[in-house]
C-alpha cells in the first residue's frame, strides 16, 4: 500500500464532501433571500 495514493484519495473525498456541503449551504442561502 502507498501512502501517497491514501492521502489522494482522502483529499479527494474531502474535497467532495466540502463541495457539496458548499453548494447546500448556497441553495439554502438562496433559499432565504427569496422569501
Amino acid at each position: 500500500m502507498s501512502d501517497k495514493g491514501d492521502k489522494k484519495r482522502i483529499t479527494l473525498f474531502l474535497t467532495q464532501v466540502y463541495l457539496d456541503a458548499l453548494d447546500h449551504l448556497v441553495d439554502e442561502g438562496m433559499y432565504m433571500e427569496y422569501q
